[in-house]
């Protein structure tokens, strides 16, 4: 089963474009085995409040990355003096424009 993973913090203002930049840089390197995907969120609001969601192919998969290596995300904040908190959620559903529109066709 996927599982997302959630990196949450609060980063000074000061340091929001390094951040940024840090997290951009990511794609230069290469991504942990069983990482599907992963967005940078930021709030809206101007707080400073950043995600780094990470969407993965099973539990197993984090569980083994995480034993042989700080997560990157986690890495990101803590560079720059943020110690962030962390969540992992199951993914028990989820569907797509497309997967709407068929199961409205079928209304």
């Amino acid at each position: 089963m996927e599982v997302i993973t959630v990196v949450e913090g609060k980063i000074p203002q000061s340091k929001r474009k390094t951040f940024e930049t840090s997290y951009a840089d990511l794609r230069y390197e290469p991504m942990p085995t069983g990482l599907v995907e992963t967005t940078l969120l930021r709030e809206n609001n101007n707080s400073g409040i950043y995600r780094i969601q990470g969407r993965w192919e099973s539990q197993e998969a984090v569980e083994i990355m995480r034993k042989k290596e700080t997560p990157k995300a986690i890495e990101l904040f803590q560079k720059l003096g943020v110690s962030p908190k962390l969540a992992i959620y199951e993914i028990a559903d989820t569907f797509d424009k497309d997967i709407l529109a068929q199961s409205l066709e079928k209304c």
